[in-house]
Order: C-alpha cells, then sequence, then structure tokens
C-alpha cells in the first residue's frame, strides 16, 4: 500500500509540471472497483425492487485486511447502466492476494452503522424503525461480497430484503351481501429492531418462479439477523373511492386486490412473531395483533348478488355518512425478512368481526342462523269405522 500511494504523488508532481496545453492520460490498467447489481424478487411501495426494478443508487462499506477500507461511499448507476461512485472512484489493494469484503445497502440513512474493530467487520442497522406512513416506507435491503479480488470484472453485490412485505385481497362468497371496503389495518405489531448484515456472501439470486422458493437455505443461505425488537403499533391504508365487492353469481368468489395491485399501498413491516388479539380489551390497549378492514356491509334482499342504490338496500354494517366502520379480526402474524404474505379478506363466511373500541366486543356482522324443528301432529280423535263385508248372494248377483 505504501508503494501505491507514492506512486500517486510523484502522478501529481507530474501534473503539476505540466502546462496547460499537455494532457495526461493515467491509465489504472482496470485497478477501478466497480459493480454490478441486482436484487431479489420481492416489491414494496413507491420505491419497490426486484429483479426487474433495480434502486438507482446504493452505499458500499468494505473491509481489506482487517482495516477499513471504504466506509459508506454511495454508488448511482449512471446514463450508460454503470454503477460509478459519486465522488472519487475507489481502486483495487496493490497486492494480488489481497480481498475485499464488501457491504453494501439501500435505504437506512442515518440508522447504518460501519465498524471495523480488531480486524472485523460489522455493518448494521441500529435501533431501525419502520416508517409509519405506508406510502412512504422504504424496501430495506442489504447485499454482502466477501474475498473479491482485483479484477476487471465488476462485483457482483446481490440485494436481500431485511422487511417483509404484506398485502390484503378480498372476495366476496355470498349472493346475499354487498360490500365496499375504504381501508385495512393492521394492529398491534413491533416497529423497531436492530439489524445486523451477514458475514457471508449474499451473491446466489433467489428468483421464484410459480412460487417454488420457500426459504433462504442450501445455495441460497446467508441473511442477517434482526434483534433487540420492540415497540407497538398499527399501519394503516384507507382509500378514496371504496373497492366494491358484489357476488350476481358470474364473479361468486372472484378475488379482487387490495393493496397488492398499487404499490404505495403495500406494507413493507418488521419480520416478527406475533399472538392474537384475544378480545379482553379494546385493540387499543391489546397487545394481541389483529387485522381491520373498514367497509360497508348491505343485505340484498333479493340475493341474487346486484346492488343498486334504488333498490334501498339495508345497511348491516358502516355507516352512510361516513366512508364504512372498522371491524377487527383476531390474527397471529409469523413474517420471515425477505417473504411476501398476502392475506385474503373473505366477506360471507365465518363469524364476523368485532368492534375495535368495544372492551368486552361481541361478533359483528353476525350471519343469520336458523334452528329448525318441526311440531309434531296432535291427536285429532281416534274414531272406530265399520266396514260392512258383501254377502254371498250379493257376490253371486254381480256375476
Amino acid at each position: 500500500m505504501k508503494k501505491y500511494y507514492l506512486l500517486a504523488a510523484g502522478l501529481l508532481l507530474m501534473l503539476g509540471s505540466c502546462s496547460q496545453d499537455d494532457i495526461v492520460d493515467v491509465n489504472h490498467d482496470g485497478d477501478e472497483i466497480q459493480f454490478t447489481a441486482i436484487t431479489n424478487s420481492a416489491s414494496r411501495a413507491g420505491a419497490l425492487y426486484d429483479s426487474n426494478n433495480l434502486p438507482s443508487a446504493f452505499n458500499v462499506s468494505a473491509i481489506s485486511g482487517g482495516k477499513n477500507y471504504i466506509s459508506d461511499d454511495v454508488y448511482e448507476e449512471n446514463e450508460n447502466g454503470v454503477w460509478a461512485g459519486k465522488s472519487t472512484p475507489r481502486y483495487w489493494p496493490e497486492a494480488e492476494d489481497a480481498t475485499v469484503d464488501f457491504y453494501a445497502r439501500v435505504g437506512g440513512d442515518g440508522k447504518y452503522v460501519w465498524n471495523v474493530e480488531e480486524g472485523a467487520a460489522s455493518a448494521k442497522f441500529v435501533d431501525y424503525e419502520v416508517e409509519g406512513n405506508v406510502a412512504s416506507q422504504e424496501d430495506l435491503l442489504y447485499a454482502v461480497t466477501t474475498g473479491a479480488k482485483k479484477t476487471k470484472t465488476p462485483v457482483a453485490l446481490n440485494f436481500r430484503h431485511a422487511l417483509s412485505q404484506i398485502v390484503f385481497q378480498a372476495k366476496n362468497s355470498s349472493q346475499k351481501i354487498y360490500v365496499e371496503i375504504y381501508g385495512v389495518r393492521i394492529d398491534n405489531v413491533q416497529n423497531k429492531g436492530t439489524f445486523a448484515f451477514p458475514n457471508v456472501t449474499t451473491t446466489t439470486q433467489v428468483k421464484n418462479p410459480g412460487n417454488a422458493v420457500t426459504d433462504y437455505t442450501d445455495e441460497n443461505a446467508g441473511q442477517g439477523t434482526w434483534s433487540d425488537k420492540g415497540g407497538k403499533t398499527s399501519y394503516t391504508v384507507e382509500f378514496t373511492d371504496p373497492i366494491k365487492l358484489s357476488s350476481d353469481g358470474s364473479n361468486l368468489d372472484a378475488v379482487k386486490p387490495v393493496t397488492s395491485d398499487v404499490p404505495a399501498n403495500a406494507m413493507v413491516l418488521l419480520p416478527q412473531t406475533t399472538t392474537a388479539w384475544d378480545k379482553a380489551a379494546a385493540v387499543t390497549s391489546s397487545t394481541g395483533s389483529c387485522i381491520s378492514v373498514k367497509c360497508r356491509v348491505y343485505n340484498i334482499a333479493k340475493g341474487d348478488g346486484v346492488y343498486s342504490e334504488t333498490n334501498d338496500e339495508q345497511l348491516i354494517w358502516g355507516s352512510e355518512d361516513a366512508k364504512g366502520a372498522w371491524l377487527a379480526i383476531p390474527a397471529a402474524f409469523d413474517w420471515a425478512q425477505g417473504k411476501k404474505y398476502i392475506y385474503t379478506l373473505i366477506f360471507g363466511k365465518g363469524g364476523g368481526g368485532y368492534d375495535p373500541d368495544d372492551p368486552n366486543p361481541d361478533p359483528e356482522f353476525v350471519p343469520i342462523t336458523f334452528n329448525v324443528t318441526v311440531d309434531d301432529f296432535l291427536t285429532g280423535g281416534n274414531t272406530d269405522v265399520d266396514v260392512d263385508l258383501p254377502s254371498s248372494s250379493d257376490a253371486t248377483e254381480g256375476e
């Protein structure tokens, strides 16, 4: 390394002695560190990344020979599709056998901590808090490439997702009701934690054709870890125009996206395991988690699934003056990083939801059920009726 810096100083002296008309072209012979970046298949809100949608910039830190080599440099993609350092380029170590371990990130500004102590690197997002506004949440990405050596080939950075993605869809399974959805909410989940990067490479890109890949194991192994998780909050998405669910027979049980087809409404949340809300207290003070849906539900008198305002159908949940009312459904969650979870809200089955503000709620939107009995036939009297048989002579005459 000393020899490298002496050469660089000598070049600066040479440049200083040239006239203004002289042009000096310094060839670093491929020593500049270059990158190629890919991400795994998953997505998020406004800045959702996957194998077809790469980030426009990322930050890189590196360690080499037990020493800090790069400290959170910014790289951006230029108009030629090349990732270039925002400031001056970085170069490979001079020694041919020298290796460099790279740690890259997208997001986590202000929470990223890079340390090199006793010859070991530590990359973390410390006390990271998931944005409460769903539309502003970030897809938190990390990548690690270890043992890289000087090469003219760009260093491969494969980014993985540190958070879990949550989306909703809905369907109406009954021609007896019509539903309008005005919002969805996840209640009482953790929102803070510290994420430690792995110290193994993540360069194997995990794609998921046909939803066949279910976990990060074997050749796909290499994930960071969350610790010190805490906090308790809710995440809400509300719609200006409702999502309408009718079932006229032709579209019975048709699945309709609620948030999954609207990137700004998809949630990326802290990986965690929760217990379901036990209804012993209002949702706002409960430790259990639940899914809440803001909706209106109408009874369809004819049972043909056709709703019209002119039919004057009766509202059985929600308010005509407001955009629906919240229904809470107890739900336990088990979310892992880098995974997408789809929750389908099914109307027309089950026992309905609960008023989230009632400390001792009974089910709302309860299906009508029947207990059938039939009266026994009552005794109307017991009467003997004589039947007179014809005599033998009568029978002969009849012949």
